[in-house]
């Protein structure tokens, strides 16, 4: 019975995106399959579903086995996460991986943090490529997203002493940055009243919130729709540390290794379930390369761990996994764990 509700249900899904006039297959494991046209984009083909693209963009283009975003044809068949999850992954109310809970807290019901902004002063003998690889940021899969943002027409012309942004998966050690707060347009929304309620001047951002959200007219956003909102933050030394604290509802311990050789282990919250991280029985949230780490899951009522997957921050690297326990690599890396019923 249960099987047929939900091939019903997928097949009325189906209707639906036939209806109006999208290729879209809906699955029930979280993704959904989308069959690009002419003049499609990902990033559009995401907002027209709802998908965040840039908390997805690594896990797209992982999926698909895309090396640069321009290279697509109409045609082409895509697997996207399903509208409102990260990887297929549910989320709500939630923070990108390293943002601390208080950030967390701060959010309207339903927005999460996609991303963070960082700003760097160039330096004799750096490019902005060297920057993102010493930062862990994708160069290829942020380059234009980049060039956007701070007004870069070629590379090669950017001057020592400029300061540029960066985008970033988690909170930098110290100083000022900018959440970037994914919130899906709901009818009656308006972005003026949505930076009211964040604090942020719209005469002053309104070109950032364009060009972030791809669009045109702030006037004239649409229900579905994703409104990326620049949100001011600051960071010290502590509340660094506490960025990667375990996820809500796992209390914090003191870490094993605070020191520069540590690497940070970046936790994205899971529905059904919560996990955190261990080394030799204590809590942790970065350690040092070559500890071997424990994830420690705790699965609903109902559910179990389907799988564990962890990934070199910014990047599609992989790192090995063998019965919930890892060796830490040495560089920073971000945890996913999905569960499922059973």
């Amino acid at each position: 019975m249960k099987k047929r509700f939900v091939s019903m249900l997928l097949s009325l899904c189906l209707v639906f995106a036939l209806f109006c006039g999208m290729s879209v297959i809906a699955y029930a494991d979280g993704t959904q399959e989308y069959t690009l046209k002419a003049g499609d984009t990902v990033f559009s083909v995401c907002q027209k579903l709802g998908v965040d693209f840039y908390a997805n963009q690594t896990w797209i283009m992982e999926t698909n086995h895309i090396t640069s975003w321009t290279n697509l044809k109409s045609g082409m068949k895509l697997t996207l996460p399903a509208a409102g999850t990260v990887g297929g992954v549910a989320v709500t109310n939630t923070a990108a991986a390293g943002t601390t809970a208080a950030a967390a807290s701060t959010l309207s019901t339903g927005d999460t943090v996609s991303y963070y902004l960082v700003e760097h002063v160039m330096q004799s003998g750096e490019t902005v490529y060297s920057v993102c690889n010493q930062l862990g940021i994708n160069f290829n899969a942020n380059s234009d997203r980049i060039k956007e943002m701070n007004g870069i027409n070629n590379y090669n012309n950017v001057k020592v002493g400029t300061t540029v942004k960066l985008p970033a998966t988690s909170v930098p050690a110290s100083g000022t940055y900018t959440q970037i707060v994914a919130h899906k347009v709901v009818a009656g929304d308006t972005v003026g009243a949505l930076c009211r309620s964040y604090g942020i001047d719209y005469a002053s951002n309104a070109d950032t919130i364009k060009a972030l959200s791809g669009l045109e007219n702030l006037g004239a956003i649409k229900a579905g729709q994703t409104l990326y909102l620049p949100v001011k933050a600051s960071a010290s030394a502590t509340t660094a540390a506490a960025a990667a604290a375990p996820v809500a509802g796992v209390s914090a311990a003191p870490t094993v290794n605070t020191t520069a050789q540590a690497g940070a282990m970046n936790v994205h919250t899971s529905s059904n379930g919560l996990f955190y991280l261990t080394v030799n029985g204590q809590v942790v949230n970065s350690a040092p390369a070559g500890t071997t780490v424990t994830v420690v899951t705790v699965p609903d009522q109902g559910y179990k761990v389907n799988d564990i997957i962890i990934y070199k921050t910014a990047s599609t690297e992989r790192v090995k996994v063998t019965k919930s326990t890892f060796v830490m690599p040495a560089y920073d890396i971000t945890i996913y764990v999905t569960f499922r019923a059973g």
